[in-house]
């Protein structure tokens, strides 16, 4: 024997509750007068009251707990803009707790919910867990942060104090205040600031820190001298003091000492940097030609 299943529904406050009426249908089918039914075997039902009964009891499970209000801590206050809620100042999240915070001496609470929780007082600086006064030497002073400190103008740190800085002839303060630097013509060597000698066709920079001079335009420097460039022909000077100082012209290729003039075949062109070429569009590079690319021949 088979059974049909007549579905109706009823709607309460907030739900809607599926229920099913079993019939009983004889071999020969159900009546035209009755409603549309759909015919099922009994495993058939005994799945759909299963499937039934599982979603009644995850609602009945997890439906209260979605809706329940966040529960709110001692010593912690709800956000206006979500569900969310933080410790007061004064107080460090833990888990679901909201733990008063150990302040040091010298010290105020943050409103972090992150970190120890607390900084110290400006001219103090942690150390070991405590806020002790920042320390400064004679001839510095305290920085904008108040933890730590810098020497003053014309002195330099060294241990913890704060030094002089031996002047130099032919030298002068940097920026900072903090390192002497040599005039232009001069670099400094063994603490002292040595009149710097450039080699012929050459001119001096404003920099110490190096060789303090650069060759001449139409030369290139080689073993600490400046040699004169020896142009060849389709070529121009370059403002590089390093290499040889030469590029060859747009259309010309160089080869070791000497620009080569490019063979551009037909339906190319000379591409971006203009010692070589590309194919014009849609043909293709095939050795040396650019060659029209073969048309697919469809076969039906």
């Amino acid at each position: 024997m088979k059974f049909t299943i007549a579905r109706d529904f009823y709607r309460g406050h907030s739900k809607i509750c599926p229920t099913f009426l079993v019939l009983p249908v004889s071999d020969h089918g159900p009546s035209r007068q009755s409603s549309p039914t759909r015919q099922f075997s009994v495993d058939q039902i005994s799945r759909l009251i299963f499937y039934y009964l599982a979603v009644l009891a995850a609602f009945t499970i997890f439906g209260p707990a979605a809706n329940a209000q966040t529960t709110i801590p001692e010593n912690a206050y709800k956000l206006s803009y979500s569900d969310r809620w933080e410790c007061n100042i004064g107080y460090k999240r833990q888990k679901d707790l909201c733990i008063k915070i150990s302040v040091p001496d010298n010290a105020y609470p943050t409103n972090k919910s992150y970190g120890k929780g607390w900084e110290c007082n400006w001219h103090y600086r942690e150390e070991d867990g405590r806020c002790r006064p920042t320390f400064v030497p004679e001839n510095g002073y305290l920085v904008s942060t108040g933890s730590s400190w810098r020497c003053d103008r014309g002195f330099e740190k060294k241990r913890k104090g704060c030094e002089r800085i031996v002047e130099l002839k032919n030298g002068f303060l940097n920026e900072r205040g903090d390192k002497w630097q040599c005039e232009p013509g001069f670099q400094i060597v063994d603490y002292a600031c040595i009149v710097i000698a450039p080699p012929k066709n050459a001119y001096l920079t404003m920099r110490s820190y190096d060789k303090g001079w650069e060759c001449r335009h139409g030369f290139y420097e080689a073993k600490n001298a400046c040699v004169k460039i020896d142009l060849p022909t389709n070529a121009f000077l370059t403002d590089r003091p390093y290499a040889d100082g030469w590029k060859c012209e747009r259309g010309y290729k160089r080869n070791k000492n000497t620009c080569e003039f490019v063979d551009v075949p037909t339906n190319a062109h000379l591409n971006y940097s203009g010692n070589g070429w590309a194919c014009n569009r849609p043909y293709n590079k095939i050795g040396n030609q650019c060659v029209f690319p073969e048309r697919q021949v469809r076969h039906d």
